[in-house]
C-alpha cells in the first residue's frame, strides 16, 4: 500500500513497503547531529514534498511572529527506506533564538504522515531542548490543540498557556497578536521565572546607581550589593542602557546562574568583562571609520598629514618620537638591520 504524503502533497506518493495502517515497514530512524539551514531543510524535504516552502514564504500561514526562517534544524531520518539511494528525511524540529528578547522562539516539529503516531516527536523535541535550548528561556506557539500534543509538551517541562506578562516586556505585543489572530495558537515557554524575567529587565534599566541595579534588577540582598563597587564606565554604561547590546545567549545563561548560585563577586567581573568588550568593540569602530575616512576623502587626509607636521615640531613630541626609536632599535633585532642596511 502506498501512501500520501504530507498535506500538500497531492499526487505524489512514496515508494515504500508499508503495512496495513498505511505505515513503513520496519524503519530504521536517527536524528543526524548536523544542524541544518532554512535552505537546506526545505531542499531536503522539497525530495519528498515538491511544494515544501520556507517559513518565510508562507505568508499566509504564518502570523508575523513565528513566520520567521528558523537559524537551525534537526533533521531525522530513516535509513532502512532510502528514497533515491540516500536515507528518507521524516521529521524536523527548528528553533530561532530572538537576540532582541533574549530567547528562543521554537519553529516547530513536523513528522511526515507515513511516519506518524510512532512517537518520534518527542525524541526530535528532546534534542532540541537538550542541545539547543538547554537553560535558555523559550517561548512556542502551539497549532495542534490536541489532548495527546498538549500532554507530551507538559511532560517535556513546558508551560501551557503562561501569562504573557511572564515574558520580557518587548515580545508581549507580539505574542499577544500572534495567540489572539485569525489562526490561533497557544502560548507554550520553558525556563521563564522570576530570576530571568528580573534579568530582562537589564534592556531598559537607566540607573547610574548600581547597587540599586543589582537589587532591584537581580534580586540581591541590599547587604551583598553594597559589598560590590563597578568601574566608572560600567555604571556609565548601565546609566545609558548599553550593557546589553553585546551580551551573548552563553554570557546571559552564565549571569543568571551567578545570581542564582550568589557568586556576585563573579557577577561583577562577569559584568565588568562584557562592559569592557563593548568599549572595546566601540573604539575599534571609531577607528575604522577614521580609517575609511582617511583613505577616501583627499581632504580630511591632507588635514591628517598636515596636523602630523605640526606635532612633529613641537620638542616634546620630537623627543618622545626619537626616544621610542631608540627603544626599539635597542629591542627589535628586525627594525636594528634594517637601519643598519640603510646606513
Amino acid at each position: 500500500m502506498k501512501k500520501e504524503l504530507g498535506t500538500d502533497a497531492k499526487g505524489n506518493y512514496l515508494p515504500l513497503r508499508t503495512d496495513d495502517e498505511g505505515r513503513p515497514v520496519s524503519p530504521d530512524t536517527y536524528i543526524d547531529d548536523k544542524i541544518y539551514s532554512e535552505e537546506e531543510m526545505v531542499s531536503l524535504f522539497r525530495k519528498v514534498n515538491p511544494g515544501r516552502k520556507t517559513r518565510a514564504e508562507m505568508t499566509d500561514f504564518f502570523p508575523p511572529l513565528t513566520g520567521q526562517n528558523a537559524d537551525g534544524y534537526f533533521i531525522m531520518f530513516d535509513r532502512a527506506n532510502p528514497l533515491g539511494g540516500e536515507p528518507l528525511p521524516v521529521g524536523r524540529v527548528g528553533w530561532k533564538y530572538l537576540q532582541k528578547h533574549k530567547l528562543y522562539l521554537t519553529t516547530g516539529i513536523k513528522i511526515i504522515d507515513m511516519y506518524r503516531g510512532m512517537g518520534l516527536s518527542r525524541s526530535l523535541w528532546r534534542k532540541r531542548d537538550s542541545e539547543i535550548i538547554k537553560n535558555t528561556p523559550a517561548i512556542g506557539m502551539a497549532s495542534n490543540f490536541s489532548e495527546s500534543w498538549i500532554k507530551l509538551i507538559q511532560s517535556e517541562g513546558w508551560k501551557i498557556d503562561p501569562p504573557v506578562e511572564s515574558l520580557p516586556e518587548s515580545i508581549q505585543d507580539e505574542v499577544r497578536e500572534t495567540i489572539e489572530g485569525e489562526k490561533p495558537r497557544r502560548l507554550i515557554s520553558k525556563n521563564i521565572d522570576v530570576a530571568m524575567k528580573k534579568a530582562w529587565e537589564i534592556l531598559k534599566t537607566t540607573t547610574t546607581d548600581f547597587q540599586r541595579f543589582l537589587v532591584e534588577v537581580f534580586g540581591i540582598p541590599r547587604a551583598e550589593a553594597r559589598k560590590l563597587t563597578a568601574s566608572p564606565s560600567l555604571q556609565q554604561s548601565i546609566g545609558q542602557g548599553r550593557l546589553t547590546e553585546f551580551i551573548t545567549e552563553r554570557e546571559f545563561e552564565q549571569i543568571i546562574d551567578l545570581v542564582e548560585s550568589k557568586q556576585y563577586e563573579a557577577l561583577l567581573r562577569g559584568l565588568e568583562g562584557i562592559n569592557s568588550r563593548y568599549l572595546r568593540t566601540s573604539e575599534e569602530r571609531k577607528n575604522e571609520k577614521k580609517r575609511e575616512k582617511y583613505a577616501n576623502d583627499p581632504e580630511y587626509r591632507e588635514r591628517i598629514l598636515e596636523s602630523n607636521k605640526e606635532r612633529r615640531k613641537i620638542p616634546e613630541n620630537k623627543e618622545k618620537r626619537n626616544r621610542r626609536l631608540r627603544e626599539r632599535y635597542a629591542n627589535d633585532p628586525e627594525f636594528r638591520k634594517k637601519k643598519k642596511r640603510k646606513i
